[in-house]
């Protein structure tokens, strides 16, 4: 900015008013002295109807002092002063408000990637988790949990291990483990007395997906249009809050609100709106811990079955037998 920008400059052949304040602080006008030549005042006049007696309410003459009354200001000078005051105001309240909007004013994807920028600065993570979810018809689920982030150069590893209470008609327990490993995602359920491991190369697709990063930005862009809501603070921290709705009709799902944390650029708390109430919430974050990275490496267990969700999807191979490609037509 050009420091001259805010030196004000009058007009050309406008005179500045110095204000009431240099017109008040102007020493009164003394009388003038009597002048031996002028004549004597008559008696008569001067005494008044009453023959000389003062008049009622008036002080003697010997104690008449003429007040020192502002001189009023020419009614042009008066609204020039009082427009100028008024273009000062307005341009102060102008420049406020332009600095409001400007703060203000940023897109969804200067927002990315201010938020990209700051988890990229985050090494490693540890975080409890909670999560509520009222599904009507009398059920709710509660459940609380733990959450480990490695940073591995470009790649970022994960755990999260929840464990979660069912109470309603059917009440039970069950325990989900994602573990990312940096290419595949491992989920592993544990209920009933059960325990079944899915693996996805997708990584983000099942369980819960990571607090940060490009990769929930780019699940968050393939399932939910994205917009900006108002900045909030959630338990002290600045965060911002970006409103997801889903592009394709979901029963008892209308929206889904996550906060930033501005800082870090995670998730601080996420809020799922509808018919369906879930609120999931990340607290106690500690950040850059030291943690062995052999916690996210996933280790087969023993007459556990892993399905490979990925090999599940392709066709059986009696199909793709039946259709083979064609051969390209001979010259």
């Amino acid at each position: 900015l050009d420091p001259a920008d805010f030196v004000f400059a009058p007009p050309e052949g406008v005179e500045l008013d110095a204000g009431r304040e240099a017109e008040s602080a102007a020493p009164p006008e003394t009388p003038a002295a009597p002048d031996e030549d002028v004549a004597e005042e008559d008696p008569e006049e001067e005494a008044g109807d009453n023959g000389g007696d003062t008049p009622s309410g008036a002080l003697p003459r010997i104690f008449a002092v003429r007040p020192a009354v502002p001189r009023p200001l020419h009614p042009i000078r008066k609204e020039f002063r009082m427009t100028t005051r008024t273009r000062i105001a307005a341009g102060l309240l102008a420049g406020a408000l332009l600095m409001a909007c400007s703060a203000g004013a940023q897109t969804l994807e200067e927002v990315q990637q201010e938020l990209n920028a700051a988890f990229a600065k985050v090494n490693s993570l540890t975080a409890d988790l909670a999560m509520s979810m009222a599904m009507g018809a009398g059920m709710c689920m509660t459940g609380s949990g733990t959450m480990a982030l490695l940073r591995e150069g470009e790649v970022v590893k994960y755990v999260q291990d929840m464990t979660m209470s069912i109470q309603g008609p059917m009440s039970m327990e069950t325990r989900t483990t994602t573990l990312f490993d940096g290419q595949a995602a491992y989920v592993t359920t544990d209920a009933m007395g059960q325990r079944q491991v899915h693996k996805s190369q997708a990584g983000a697709d099942d369980g819960f997906p990571p607090p940060g990063g490009e990769q929930l930005w780019e699940m968050l862009g393939e399932s939910f249009e994205l917009t900006l809501g108002e900045p909030v603070e959630v338990d002290g921290h600045a965060c911002y809050v970006i409103v997801a709705k889903p592009k394709e009709e979901e029963v008892g799902f209308a929206e889904m609100r996550l906060h930033f944390d501005k800082a870090l650029g995670i998730s601080r708390k996420m809020e799922g709106r509808g018919d369906v109430q879930t609120t999931l919430t990340y607290s106690n974050v500690v950040l850059n811990p030291e943690i062995d990275p052999a916690k996210f490496v996933y280790v087969a267990e023993q007459g556990v079955e892993v399905m490979d969700m990925d090999a599940m999807m392709q066709p059986p191979a009696e199909e793709a037998a039946e259709t083979p490609e064609e051969a390209p037509a001979a010259p």
